[in-house]
């Protein structure tokens, strides 16, 4: 990966980390801080107790109404 990519990534995660630290919703992991560290970009987001994903969501199912692979990926 080059260096430019990188830092263009960190920069749209510190900004990512701005917007959400500002918002206050019931349905969004509030996000404490964020802060640029060791040459990287951190964010600490309050720990929420609760069921994974893969045990609350209906399966994802391909066009023929199989179960596919990526149950969790396509609810988010």
């Amino acid at each position: 990966m080059k260096l430019a990519t990188f830092r263009y990534g960190m920069r749209c995660f510190f900004e990512e980390g701005r917007s959400l630290a500002r918002l206050s919703h019931p349905n969004v992991v509030r996000v404490l801080n964020f802060f640029r560290a060791n040459e990287t970009v951190y964010m600490v987001m309050r720990y929420e107790r609760g069921a994974r994903c893969r045990n609350t969501s209906t399966p994802a199912r391909d066009h023929q109404g199989k179960n596919s692979s990526g149950t969790c990926s396509r609810c988010f």
